[in-house]
């Protein structure tokens, strides 16, 4: 009867536990994903006045490392010019 009556217990509380984490991992993915998506935009309008000037990838990668970015070479746009010189 303890045994039957511990393990009712111990269900009821783990969905209770489950009915409450659940909603709040979903939330908390959502929250990241938000916060990743406004950083991205902070970043994208930050090099908006350096692409329409200059197209030198040294100047790029300067721009895109002073905006706080947390990899230059991963966010660094090619331009046709480079891109015509790598296919050769």
């Amino acid at each position: 009867m303890r045994r039957t009556l511990a393990l009712l217990t111990v269900a009821g509380t783990s969905m209770i536990a489950l009915a409450f984490l659940i909603p709040l991992g979903l939330i908390v993915r959502e929250i990241a994903h938000g916060r990743a998506m406004a950083e991205a935009e902070r970043q994208a309008s930050a090099l908006v006045p350096v692409l329409a000037i200059t197209v030198e990838e040294a100047r790029l990668t300067h721009a895109l490392l002073s905006t706080g970015a947390r990899s230059a070479r991963r966010g660094v746009p090619r331009s046709a010019a480079s891109a015509n010189r790598t296919a050769w």
